[in-house]
Order: structure tokens, then C-alpha cells, then sequence
């Protein structure tokens, strides 16, 4: 059957090429006009399997064609007929085509007319739905742990995907593993003595086909089985640590653990606590051999296996492989270190004892047993050693060190020189540190000295600690000389040279305070006084600062030059400059005595404000603001409401703005406008003369209301407003009926709209 399948499945034979331009047969045969005759039959190429797609060719034609028509047919037992829209030199096959014969229709055409063939019928045509050609293949190892795998198999047609279900049989059946959904499967312990399979699930456009593999098992426990022994590695001596590998097993354990076990003669018991996979042997197990119990684990259970069982435990005491050695200089005053050496085993504790030959051979120093010992007199002239003691649980050892240099006296000796602060001008002070001595040293003395025709010479009397650099120092530098001083003698240290000495110009004791007048807008002078040397040049810094000031401090910069022109912030506050002298780059600054406060220029009305507009009810009235004698920082506004002789005047609620809306209330009464202002330092009002408040004049009408629409029953007519004088501030209405001539008019109830 699979080969009949297989034959239909084969594509039909390649169609020949177009030959619309190629007619057959030899020049004397080919025909140059008329309608194309078909002289080679159009073919059909593909697979006849649902879903593929077959290829025409347009055959061949004489005289040659120029354009080409194609219809695909379809047999069903009938005959062919016309497969609707399948006109294209290509037709994909569909369900209705299954059993059938397919062919395509050619016609071709020219300037002369056409012809038309067929090509000979292909099928029937079989169904797409996947078939398949050789069963899935489930292979691997039957032991619990291992990892099955499967193969999709073959299928013809083929799936365009593939899905796995592999099943488990423990003896009702094959039914599905949960989560078993891929091409690999690692068996698990519920697997163990049952039958194993997959089902592979072949997938297209039109069905879905399950296909079963062959059986796998019964699947055996995969528990790990130990094919080499754990095996011990070290010395069997107390206080060497022995480790222990964890043998070889199969299947592969997930996990080790392990149990260090000791035979005192009546069998192997466990250790407790000794459950790695190394161990350091104790005194107690002495005279005993050791062995280590390896259990490896896995999904299907766990396994012990022991190793061979080591030599007795033998003891250890502390040997030396290392000579101890003393690190440090034999000087007085100076530490000595000592290091043990090296011991086996490890773990042992240390004693020490230092020795001293003075010529007579080594004796014990009294107390010297820690492992750093500090040089004292009696030393000096002799040598040490120091002998150190392993001790542990085994016994104990000794070793002796190399005897040191002839210990001698210790001077102070500089480790790190002096140092000098940096100061380079004359008048400021230097200071000197003591510097780093070794040994240590019990007092210092200074002195100081200036550097005279390359040499360095002794300052008269600079013996302290600081030194304040005179004029005699400009033009070199200084350095400070400590000695040193302890028991057994003295050592001397230099610090580094200073920067070469200054000398900066020298300033008046006092600088006046700038001259002027202290108002605003007026211009300040600083008058930098008298300098050393008459040479110097000068810049200036002017500062603004708190009230009744005479130091600095909250000071801020405001300009700079020899004058300066106040300003109003400048009101309120002291002023002073700061001058800076310079000689050949070097500065001075100093301070200006502070000036008084400055006061700000006086604030008087030049102009007094005025009320314009119509001054009665309801109108608006504006004032002009009062003209100053000085700018102003601020203005407040404030209408009052007086009696109509401008007394009596109290503040009009919120009317704080310079247009004012007359009110009822201001009838008979006279409106005035006060003014409040202030300027840098000063404050002042200013008020305009009172003007009375005129009644308002009764509205005008200047246009009569006009009546609109149509005065007929049911009609709607309207009204407007009319134009009036003196702004009126409401209106009301009344209808009325009256006499065709317009006369004996009366209300009409209730139309007041």
C-alpha cells in the first residue's frame, strides 16, 4: 500500500519549457501566419497529494504564440469540467479535488486568432492528512535515571510539526506521564519495572495522525551501585588531616555524605560529628585505625559503600623543620621579634624565652618571655637569642635561634626630618615639628637659621618652637635645626628650606573712613593713605555693611575704584573700602575706617494728588498720583470719605485702587485721595484737596422703546430699551392697551416684561 502511496506522491514529469517563440520541426514546416496549432501538449507538474501545488506548462505551438490563457479542470467520474478562479499557470489542491483527475486547459493566441489544448489528466488525487510511513523509534538505556529518546519517524505526507507523549505501563496499561511532552525522557523512579513508550502526534493544515513507538523495559532501579571503593588519602597521625574521595558509582548519585568511623578493637563505630570528607585525627584516636562509610544518593535511593581501613593513629609531637629567627636591630631601646619557626604537625602553642651572653654564655633574661623583647642597657656590649617551645597534646619540642649582632647604644636617629609650616612673608610666623626619631627621644631643642651666602648660619636667639620671620629674612629662606636628646646621647635633624622670604608693602596704621556726603546718590572718596615703599600701587574693594558696623563681617561687595556713587540699598548701612597695596607682586590688603550710616535723600510732595472725573453716584472717578521729590520704592492708595468741608475723613473699605466707583453711601458727602510713599530711608503721605459728590440727574430718554412684530392675535410683539441719559441702572415694564389713536391707554395685568 505505502508503495502505491508513494507512486501517487510522485511529482508529475518537469513540463516542457514555454515555446510561444520556438515552433517545431525543420524552416520548411513551420507555419509563418495564422492562428497558433498546437505541436507539443501542455504538461502538468507536481505533487497529486491535497494541499501541493501543480505547475503548467503552455506547450508547444506553430505558428508561434504571443499570449497564453490557462483553466484548470477537475474529473470526478463525469468528465472534466471548469474549476472556478483556478485560471493562473499554477492551482493549488483542494478537498473537492481528492479521487479526482486534474488536467489544465491552454488556449493560445496571435495577431491571426487562437488554438487551445489539454494536458493529459493527473491524480487521482490523494487527501493531505499525514501518513505514516515508519512507526517512531523510542531508544536508551532500561536503567532507573537514564534519558530516553525518540524519533519522529516517517510520514508521508509529512506533519508540518510534531508533538510527544511518552506512557507508562505498570501493568494496567499504557497510559500518559505527566509533563513527558518532548523528544527525551529521563525515567523516574515510579518507572521502575514498567513498560515505557512514545506516541508521536504528526500535525498539518488537515488532521492530526498518532503514531506509536516500540516498548522500552521494564525499566530496572537506577539506585547508585559503587564501582570503585571511596578511598582515604594522608598519614594516619594525630593531627594530619586525612581526606577521603567519594569512590566511583553507577548510575550517577546526586548527592555524597559521609561518616568517619574508628575501630578500638570491639568493630567499626561511627565518629560523631565526622561527617565530611576529611578529618584531622584527635589524641583519642591514637593506637586506632580510621575508615570513612561514603553513602551516594539519588532519585531511586541511596547506597553505602566503605573504604580501606587506614594504619593505627599514631602520635605527633611538635617537630621542627624551621629554626625560629629574630627580626629587628640589636639596639638599645629598639624591639626585637621573634618568630617560632616551622613545626609538625600544625596546631602546636609557643612559649618563648630570650637569652643573653654578656661573655660568660647564655642566661635567661628575667621576664623575657613574651615573643618581642625591647633592648635595655644591660644589653648593650652583648648578644641574644631566643629558644622557643612547641608544645601539644603529644609531648613537646624545643628550638634556638641564631644569635643577634652585639647589641649597642641608641642615639636618637632621625626616621622622618622636621618639618616647617609655610609662611613667606615678613611678620608671619613659622613653626617647627619635632620630626620621627628611633629611637625615641626624651627633649628636643630648636634653633633657626638663615641661609647667608649659600651656607646656612644660626638666627640670634630664634630658639623656640616658632619663629617669626624678620626683615633681615627677605630675600632667603630659613630652616629649623632640632636636636634630639635621650640617654645615650644627642642626634640632630634639619627640616626643609621656606619659601624664599617677602617683604610686602607695609600699610598706615589707619586708613581713613571714605569722604563725601552720606546720602544716596552722592559719590564716596578713599584716600589709601601713606605706604612703604612709595612705589606701591593700589585696587580697591568697597563694601556695604550692617548698620552701626566698625569690623567686618556680613559685609557684601558693591564696586571697586577710588570712588563710589551710593545707591539706595546702600541706605541704612556703614560703608568701608578695602585697599590692597602691591610691590613687585606681592599685596597688602587693609581696611578703611567704617562711615557712619548712610541716610536716604528726603521724600517731600511737589505735586499733590488730584480727583478727575464727574464726581457724583455711580460715576468713576480717577486720581493722579502725587509727584515726589525723590523716586519711590512704593504707593499705597487709600479714597476716603469725608465731610463735604474735607473733614472728618475716614478710609473707604477695599477702595485702595486709583479709579473709584461713587456710592449711594459717598451722597452728600466730599471724596478725598490719600497717597503713602516710601523711598530709600524716608516715608511720607500726600492727600488731595476734598471734592463733593454731586447727585445723580434722573435718566433721559433721548429715543423712544420701539415695539417690534405683529400686532395681530396670538402674535408675539417686543420691545427695546430706548436710549436714555445720566446711566440709568435698571429697567421696568408695563404694556398697555389703548384706543386705535393711541389714547385712553391702560395696564395690561401682569405684562411687566
Amino acid at each position: 500500500m505505502l508503495a502505491a502511496i508513494a507512486a501517487l506522491l510522485a511529482p508529475a514529469a518537469a513540463p516542457a519549457a514555454d515555446v510561444f517563440d520556438q515552433p517545431f520541426g525543420p524552416p520548411s514546416l513551420r507555419l509563418t501566419t495564422g492562428p497558433p496549432v498546437s505541436i507539443g501538449a501542455p504538461t502538468v507538474s507536481g505533487p497529486l497529494v491535497q494541499g501541493q501545488t501543480l505547475t503548467a506548462s503552455s506547450g508547444s505551438w506553430n505558428p508561434s504564440a504571443t499570449s497564453a490563457t490557462y483553466q484548470w479542470q477537475r474529473d470526478t467520474g463525469s468528465g472534466f469540467a471548469d474549476i472556478a478562479g483556478a485560471t493562473a499557470t499554477t492551482y493549488t489542491l483542494v478537498a473537492a479535488d481528492i479521487g479526482a483527475h486534474v488536467r489544465v486547459h491552454v488556449i493560445a493566441a496571435n495577431a491571426s486568432g487562437s488554438g487551445s489544448a489539454d494536458a493529459n489528466g493527473v491524480g487521482p488525487i490523494i487527501a493531505g492528512d499525514p501518513v505514516n510511513a515508519a512507526a517512531p523509534v523510542a531508544q536508551g538505556s532500561t536503567v532507573g535515571g537514564a534519558t530516553l529518546t525518540a524519533s519522529i519517524g516517517t510520514w508521508f505526507p509529512a506533519g508540518q510539526s510534531y508533538s510527544f507523549k511518552w506512557q507508562r505501563d505498570s501493568g494496567s496499561g499504557f497510559a500518559d506521564i505527566s509533563g513527558a511532552a518532548g523528544p527525551t525522557y529521563v525515567t523516574v523512579p515510579a518507572d521502575v519495572g514498567a513498560s515505557i513508550r512514545v506516541r508521536v502526534t504528526a500535525i498539518n493544515p488537515f488532521a492530526a495522525v498518532v503514531a506509536t513507538s516500540n516498548t522500552l523495559g521494564p525499566i530496572t532501579t537506577g539506585k547508585p551501585a559503587s564501582t570503585v571503593a571511596p578511598v582515604i588519602t594522608g598519614t594516619a597521625k594525630r593531627g594530619v588531616a586525612l581526606a577521603a574521595n567519594s569512590g566511583a558509582w553507577t548510575p550517577a548519585p546526586t548527592s555524597y555524605t559521609y561518616q568517619w568511623q574508628t575501630d578500638t578493637g570491639a568493630g567499626w563505630t561511627d565518629i560523631a560529628g565526622a561527617v565530611t570528607s576529611s578529618y584531622l585525627p584527635l589524641g583519642i584516636d591514637i593506637g586506632n585505625p580510621l575508615r570513612v562509610n561514603v553513602t551516594a544518593t539519588n532519585a531511586f535511593g541511596s547506597t553505602t559503600a566503605a573504604s580501606a581501613a587506614t594504619a593505627n593513629v599514631a602520635a605527633d609531637p611538635p617537630l621542627n623543620v624551621g629554626t625560629p629567627s629574630i627580626a629587628g636591630t640589636a639596639k638599645r631601646t629598639f624591639t626585637l621579634t621573634a618568630s617560632p619557626g616551622s613545626w609538625t604537625p600544625a596546631g602546636a602553642t609557643f612559649t618563648y624565652q630570650w637569652q643573653r651572653d654578656s661573655g660568660s654564655g647564655f642566661a635567661d633574661v628575667s621576664g623575657a618571655t613574651s615573643p618581642t623583647y625591647t633592648l635595655v642597657a644591660a644589653d648593650v656590649g652583648a648578644t641574644l637569642r631566643v629558644v622557643v617551645t612547641a608544645t601539644n597534646v603529644d609531648g613537646t619540642g624545643t628550638a634556638t635561634s641564631a644569635q643577634t649582632a652585639t647589641a649597642v647604644a641608641a642615639v636618637p636617629g632621625s626616621q622622618q626630618a622636621p618639618t616647617i609650616t609655610r609662611a613667606q612673608r615678613v611678620g608671619e610666623t613659622l613653626t617647627t615639628s619635632d620630626g620621627t626619631w628611633n629611637p625615641a627621644a626624651t627633649s628636643y631643642a630648636y634653633q633657626w637659621q638663615r641661609r647667608v651666602n649659600g651656607t646656612y648660619v644660626d638666627i640670634s636667639a630664634a630658639t623656640s618652637k616658632t619663629y617669626t620671620l624678620a626683615a633681615a629674612d627677605a630675600g632667603t629662606t630659613v630652616r629649623s635645626k632640632v636636636t634630639a636628646t635621650n640617654a645615650d646621647g644627642t642626634g640632630v635633624g634639619y627640616s626643609g628650606a621656606s619659601p624664599t622670604v617677602i617683604s610686602p608693602p607695609v600699610a598706615p596704621t589707619t586708613i581713613a573712613a571714605p569722604t563725601g556726603t552720606l546720602i544716596d546718590t552722592n559719590t564716596l572718596t578713599i584716600d589709601p593713605g601713606v605706604w612703604t615703599p612709595s612705589s606701591t600701587t593700589f585696587t580697591y574693594q568697597w563694601l556695604r555693611c550692617p548698620s552701626g558696623a566698625t569690623a567686618l563681617g556680613g559685609c557684601v561687595t558693591v564696586g571697586a575704584g577710588q570712588s563710589y556713587t551710593l545707591a539706595g540699598p546702600d541706605v541704612g548701612h556703614t560703608i568701608t573700602a578695602r585697599v590692597t597695596g602691591t610691590v613687585s607682586g606681592i599685596s597688602t590688603v587693609a581696611t578703611s575706617t567704617f562711615t557712619a550710616d548712610v541716610q536716604g535723600r528726603a521724600l517731600t510732595v511737589v505735586t499733590a494728588p488730584q480727583i478727575t472725573g464727574t464726581v457724583q453716584v455711580a460715576s468713576v472717578v480717577h486720581a493722579v498720583g502725587a509727584l515726589w521729590s525723590v523716586p519711590t520704592n512704593s504707593d499705597r492708595y487709600q479714597w476716603q470719605r469725608c465731610a463735604t468741608d474735607g473733614t472728618a475723613c475716614v478710609d473707604i473699605p477695599g477702595a485702595t485702587r486709583k479709579d473709584y466707583t461713587v456710592a449711594v453711601a459717598d451722597k452728600g458727602k466730599a471724596l478725598a485721595f490719600h497717597e503713602a510713599a516710601t523711598s530709600w530711608g524716608q516715608a511720607a503721605t500726600a492727600d488731595s484737596a476734598a471734592a463733593v459728590v454731586a447727585d445723580q440727574p434722573v435718566p433721559v430718554t433721548v429715543g423712544a422703546p420701539l415695539v417690534t412684530g405683529t400686532a395681530q392675535r396670538t402674535g408675539n410683539l417686543q420691545v427695546s430699551q430706548g436710549t436714555w441719559t445720566n446711566d440709568p441702572k435698571g429697567y421696568t415694564y408695563s404694556w398697555q392697551r389703548c384706543a386705535a389713536d393711541g389714547t385712553g391707554c391702560s395696564a395690561i395685568a401682569g405684562e411687566t416684561r
